[in-house]
């Protein structure tokens, strides 16, 4: 459901870092939203020097980029948290000033969103969305959840 794309230059991150930085942000998008962090996804793009400018020069070699599409929900400083969660676990994560991170949250309604062949439901009514979905597809998601739960030594955490 929530899916954050994180853009960063060759060689700054690496295979641990990203798989910590992606359990920091489903986790801070649950804590935030309350969304199954089983249902969340980060994607990791790799820049190289001569793919991002800001201002006609190129842009900060130890920045990062983040952008959120969650399900909109008016709910006070909700997106505040997040950026704000997100920045943090950067800059703690990546050793890096925070004025190296860029984080956008794009709002989108339920329907503007599909996933595993359905529209996304409303936030707050993912059970029965859960429930539509084919068994194999609900099983691998109840996978993920009990890894979430019981994580392995080898296992997210």
């Amino acid at each position: 459901m929530p899916t954050y794309e994180c853009y960063t230059h060759r060689g700054q991150v690496d295979a641990a870092a990203k798989a910590q930085l992606a359990a920091g942000i489903a986790q801070i998008h649950h804590e935030v939203t309350g969304a199954p962090i089983m249902l969340s996804q980060c994607i990791f793009h790799t820049l190289d020097p001569d793919d991002h400018f800001i201002g006609g020069q190129p842009a900060h070699a130890h920045g990062v980029w983040i952008h959120g599409h969650i399900r909109s929900k008016p709910t006070g400083d909700r997106n505040k948290r997040i950026t704000a969660g997100i920045s943090d676990l950067l800059t703690r994560t990546l050793q890096i000033p925070s004025s190296a991170v860029w984080v956008y949250l794009n709002e989108l309604s339920h329907g503007d969103m599909l996933e595993f062949g359905h529209a996304l439901p409303e936030p707050g009514a993912e059970q029965g969305w859960l429930d539509n979905l084919l068994p194999k597809v609900r099983n691998q998601l109840a996978a993920r959840k009990r890894a979430e739960i019981s994580p392995t030594a080898d296992g997210p955490s």
